[in-house]
């Protein structure tokens, strides 16, 4: 009903007195008794016309009175009240509706894409990785209760070391359990390696799937085939993990496909084109401190592979190319830092600076007697979300993380 009160009062404004602009209220007066909303327009409309307040109080409340409302002057305020008709069709509105009455049709279509968890798939969703999931599931449908035309997306981060260090971790464990010895193996699963137990689960169904065959695998190929293999167990995992906390994705993007498909190229062509780049020590440099990042970033290694950077900046290019009006990611509060330099990369590309909007989940923590204790799926430190889930049930767990500021 404000809605339809302004629209008229704006409409005779422009057509009686060529205003428009003026920045008066509609809402509901002090004393109910006096109307169900009045509005001060005549006070700010006398200024201009030179003519007391509660002359054009009288002058526009004869001319706005219609079926849905009668306007009524009382000392330069007009107020409003709702005809027993129109509240009557109000109420049927209301019985038809249900809940959907209290939503408004904000977003008017517009095309929104909302990227949440895209957690590395090497290992199972942890406790932490919850809140980022019920958070982003959370905005997802206020947005499309909204009236926005939203996508969710999971970008799958399955290139790059930390898949060669899983299918790395995997082989040693495989080897393990055949009683094969490879020192070079050993030290660096050691050092860099996932101690997660299940990369042990892992490399026991490789055995029984593949046997002794994989003995026979020369060893860079096998860490790669078991990279591979680790990742696609790893992502059924975490879509069954998520569907269990209700929680489901439109879309899974994957940073090897945006490799291949050579879009990645494609962008990095696209900055040395608007001068952006330079070579230094053999790699590819990004100048980001030319758009408030602390210092320039590494596109290409001196090796010749791309950043995790590089690729990132070709995801969000690829979101732009789909037509998006505009994108919601959901981070970890941790990678805080790293916003300046995907906005610097953006804007270089020619991208406006609001188009990306970044919302800062906070890390869990997890106490016992009193010390924190570091989750992490190298170590294999860490408490499951499946485990959370099983053992609270999912709407305790959706319910205490949305309690809390994200």
């Amino acid at each position: 009903m404000k809605e339809l009160i302004k629209e008229k009062l704006e409409t005779l404004l422009r057509e009686r007195y060529s205003l428009e602009g003026l920045n008066y209220t509609i809402e509901e007066p002090k004393d109910r008794h006096l109307g169900d909303l009045a509005t001060n327009v005549c006070f700010l409309l006398s200024k201009h016309l030179k003519k007391p307040p509660h002359v054009l109080a009288e002058e526009i409340a004869k001319e706005l009175s219609n079926e849905d409302f009668q306007a009524e002057p009382l000392r330069g305020f007009i107020n409003f009240r709702f005809s027993e008709g129109r509240i009557k069709e109000g109420f049927r509105e209301l019985l038809s509706l249900a809940s959907n009455y209290y939503f408004e049709d904000i977003g008017k279509g517009k095309r929104l894409q909302i990227e949440f968890v895209s957690a590395n798939p090497t290992g199972p969703l942890h406790l932490g990785h919850g809140r980022g999931a019920v958070v982003g599931d959370a905005l997802y449908r206020l947005l499309k209760a909204f009236g926005y035309d939203v996508v969710r997306e999971y970008y799958i981060n399955d290139a790059g070391y930390q898949v060669y260090l899983f299918g790395l971790s995997i082989l040693y464990r495989v080897y393990e359990l055949f009683g094969k010895e490879d020192q070079e193996l050993k030290q660096k699963f050691e050092e860099e390696g996932y101690k997660g137990n299940y990369v042990k689960e892992l490399a026991k169904d490789v055995k029984a799937f593949f046997g002794e065959e994989v003995l026979g695998w020369e060893k860079e190929q096998a860490i790669e085939k078991l990279g591979e293999y680790g990742v696609k167990r790893m992502l059924e995992d975490i879509k069954e993990t998520l569907a269990f906390m209700g929680v489901e994705f439109d879309l899974w993007v994957s940073e090897k496909s945006l490799h291949q498909r050579g879009l990645v190229e494609k962008v990095i062509k696209l900055l040395e084109e608007k001068g952006y780049t330079y070579t230094q020590d053999g790699a590819l440099w990004f100048k980001s401190s030319n758009f408030g990042d602390d210092k320039d970033r590494v596109l290409i290694r001196s090796d010749g592979t791309p950043t995790y950077f590089a690729g990132d900046i070709a995801y969000h290019y690829y979101k732009y190319e789909r037509g998006f009006e505009e994108v919601i990611n959901l981070w970890g509060a941790d990678h805080w830092g790293y916003l300046p330099r995907l906005k610097g990369a953006l804007k270089a590309l020619g991208i406006l600076e609001d188009w990306l909007k970044v919302e800062f989940v906070q890390m869990v923590k997890l106490f016992s007697g009193g010390k924190e204790i570091r989750m992490s799926k190298r170590t294999g430190e860490f408490i499951t979300l499946r485990e959370l889930l099983e053992e609270v049930g999912v709407d305790a767990v959706r319910f205490i993380f949305l309690t809390k500021r994200s």
